[in-house]
């Protein structure tokens, strides 16, 4: 129960970065329709590439677990994973940024060149964020997996000071969108070191 707890509160620690964006982006007149549609190509992408696989990938992480497997398949199983998903992402970024102009032309009736390169460059940046993200899950998943929910706690809580300390300086949407990526990096080292601290002591 109690990790279970632990586990959740980092979640809405993280999670609370969504509000504060969209904050952002409403208090600019005009804008947070843009950084919606950015955010929709840019969500639809990462689940597309990434989910499938991440549900195979935690069947057989924590398959691994409860058979106390040795490191070096754990190391097998995330290189597996990550070129399957690193694959699919980038070929799926690729053909929809270059058909953004057309897919837009759907969603939007007045859509003018000026707009089109905005969510082209908020789509880059979403993307750029979720491409840490999906190079980093396998390594938080191997937290949760071996419930060192702690550690996840203590990535999340960093992201999210790091993403408030940053935002009070941030002084256009791009650098919102920086400094969210900044924050995943940090995340993503954080709990690279406690899964290493983990996978040593197999």
């Amino acid at each position: 129960m109690k990790k279970s707890f632990i586990l959740k509160s980092g979640s809405i620690l993280y999670n609370l970065k969504d509000i504060i964006i969209v904050q952002f982006f409403e208090s600019r007149p005009g804008l947070y329709s843009i950084y919606a549609f950015s955010l929709k190509f840019a969500t639809a992408l990462n689940l597309i590439a990434n989910a499938p696989i991440m549900n195979i990938f935690i069947t057989k992480v924590n398959n691994l677990v409860s058979e106390k497997s040795e490191r070096k398949k754990y190391f097998s199983l995330y290189k597996s994973v990550l070129s399957q998903t690193l694959t699919l992402y980038i070929i799926g970024f690729l053909a929809t940024y270059f058909l953004l102009p057309y897919l837009l032309k759907l969603d939007m009736i007045d859509v003018d060149i000026n707009n089109i390169a905005v969510v082209k460059r908020y789509f880059l940046l979403l993307s750029l964020f979720y491409l840490v993200v999906i190079m980093f899950f396998p390594i938080q998943h191997f937290l949760i997996a071996f419930r060192d929910f702690r550690a996840v706690l203590i990535s999340h809580v960093s992201f999210i000071l790091i993403f408030m300390v940053l935002y009070f300086f941030a002084k256009s949407p791009e650098s919102i969108l920086f400094n969210m990526i900044f924050a995943q990096i940090v995340l993503c080292i954080i709990n690279l070191f406690f899964a290493n601290k983990k996978l040593q002591n197999l």
